[in-house]
């Protein structure tokens, strides 16, 4: 997060942490989500989203209600006034343009156009293997197979013997 990011948050009393917290609350499609769930989502120790809720609460920004899968579990939910202040957030961190604002509005249509190749590939261009390796592609070796030169040599009479499982088979 550069400086004036940092000074824009400030100025609206968020930190880092609180900002990303409204913000992914603000865009789920319920505004409500559990803490360990947000913690996993921003990548905050599960300490800091304790302190980060209570924080957030404490400034009228969410409430904790019951989650609706566990009951047992208070979920963060953001109010409208947390509502309020992370759309004020976004528009005023569109007006630092997130580090942009060097750029000439030639370069910023080329990078948006590249971005959105990346968002929306081509079909032939989709991996068919379904593990995110296109098919064809070369993989690494795997353990069983030992790399070049590096042959696995046993000593005369040390010949692996199959194992065996005590009172079980031969």
């Amino acid at each position: 997060m550069s400086d004036a990011q940092a000074q824009v948050l400030t100025s609206l009393g968020l930190t880092r942490p609180r900002y990303e917290v409204l913000n992914v609350l603000y865009f789920s499609p319920t505004g409500t989500m559990g803490p360990a769930e947000l913690s996993r989502v921003i990548l905050l120790h599960p300490a800091s989203m304790t302190y980060t809720a209570d924080t957030l609460g404490q400034q009228g920004l969410v409430t904790r209600v019951p989650d609706e899968e566990d009951g047992r579990v208070l979920a963060l939910r953001i109010t409208e006034e947390g509502r309020r202040l992370v759309a004020k957030a976004i528009h005023a961190l569109a007006d630092v343009c997130f580090g942009l604002d060097d750029l000439t509005d030639a370069e910023a249509e080329q990078i948006s156009y590249l971005l959105s190749k990346l968002r929306h590939p081509p079909e032939e261009s989709k991996p068919k293997s379904g593990r995110g390796v296109a098919a064809g592609t070369p993989r690494a070796p795997t353990r069983s197979t030992p790399r070049p030169g590096r042959e696995r040599h046993r000593r005369p009479g040390r010949e692996r013997r199959p194992k065996t499982r005590p009172g079980v088979g031969p």
